[in-house]
């Protein structure tokens, strides 16, 4: 499990003291049964404890009002499933959602090693499942997004990470990657002729899986939205950021206050 950071532990240690204890929801995990196909990831996301460290965050928080179940495995996501009868609410996490998102890292010079391209691939996975998780926040405590839901979530997820973990920007940074990649491909498949464009721009990959990945905002959006809250949270350590992206004075100190901004409002309403 990965270490988690000192300014996440004096802020777990200021909510306890300004909110009072009640009945909370917890996450928990479940893994449903992998194909011969799907036992390599499988094993890789048990063996990480990734999903562990994401409910232990959450948890901690005590932010969720009712029980959270992360399912790996399922057919469909990765998505919220609101309570039904008979079950509790989930975070549905497919497989092969995984495995995409390895094969992205892959395609983009993740190969050096086996050890970065599982790096990688599971540090999308962590942004994935925190992003997932804000949706269950908002919409078992009726947080008003004003529309842009993916959005806020998206950075939710981002500020969750660099605050929770002390490489939390970098893991982040790694999900952003797969956004930056995702959108560099699609320019790629509106230069080839039309008759050249294959019907399923992700290859084999299963509709669901394919509609998952492209449902959000744009791509390159999501790219930028998320490196400039990293660039934000420190922007010494991720001075690159701000030349990847060519900010401008103005706009690098934007990335500053939006990250002080959203991670101020965030933990004000997750202590409520």
């Amino acid at each position: 499990m990965r270490p988690v950071a000192r300014s996440f532990l004096l802020l777990v240690l200021l909510l306890a003291l300004h909110r009072p204890a009640s009945a909370a929801g917890k996450v928990s995990l479940a893994y449903e049964p992998a194909s011969k196909e799907d036992v390599e990831i499988a094993e890789m996301l048990i063996e990480s404890h990734i999903g562990d460290d994401v409910a232990r965050v959450i948890n901690v928080l005590n932010c969720l009002p009712r029980n959270v179940v992360i399912r790996f495995g399922t057919e469909e996501g990765p998505q919220y499933a609101p309570a039904m009868k008979g079950r509790p609410a989930e975070i549905h996490f497919p497989y092969a959602f995984v495995s995409e998102l390895r094969r992205i890292f892959t395609r983009n010079g993740y190969t050096d090693s086996p050890q970065a391209l599982e790096r990688a691939t599971l540090d999308a996975v962590q942004h994935t499942l925190f992003h997932e998780l804000g949706h269950a926040i908002i919409s078992m405590r009726g947080i008003p997004t004003d529309g842009g839901e993916e959005d806020a979530v998206d950075s939710l997820a981002t500020i969750l990470l660099i605050e929770s973990f002390e490489n939390g920007g970098d893991i982040a940074l790694s999900a952003a990657d797969s956004f930056s990649f995702l959108a560099r491909e699609e320019e790629i498949d509106m230069s080839v002729p039309q008759g050249d464009v294959p019907d399923d721009k992700f290859g084999t990959l299963q509709p669901n899986i394919a509609a998952a990945l492209d449902e959000h905002s744009l791509n390159v959006h999501r790219y930028e939205a998320i490196a400039c809250l990293i660039y934000g949270s420190n922007p010494d350590r991720y001075d690159f950021i701000a030349q990847d992206l060519q900010l401008s004075k103005q706009d690098a100190s934007s990335c500053v206050e939006n990250y002080d901004k959203q991670s101020e409002y965030w933990f004000s309403l997750l202590q409520r």
